[in-house]
């Protein structure tokens, strides 16, 4: 799964997979500190405007856990170059 996922083509070794593990805890890490934000946001606003708050809340969160997430974990596996395939001389 985790090679589908990065799009690592050719073997899974110990560099790709210290690779995949310093994107995916980077990844974390800042979803964390963004989930953290967000709800504290929300509740603020929840007292006042809460079936709206609630909507935006849900929007917002999708946006950047699908499109934001995604695109860093892209960008970052190709900066690392996880999906190059080695090909020695003799292939």
């Amino acid at each position: 799964i985790i090679r589908r996922f990065y799009g690592i083509e050719g073997d899974y070794d110990e560099y790709k997979e210290k690779e995949v593990n310093r994107i995916g805890n980077n990844a974390f890490m800042g979803l964390w500190w963004y989930f953290l934000v967000a709800n504290f946001i929300a509740c603020i606003f929840a007292f006042k405007y809460p079936v709206q708050t609630l909507w935006v809340y849900i929007g917002i969160n999708l946006f950047v856990s699908v499109f934001v997430v995604c695109t860093y974990l892209m960008i970052a596996s190709q900066k690392s170059k996880l999906n190059d395939v080695e090909v020695e001389k003799m292939d």
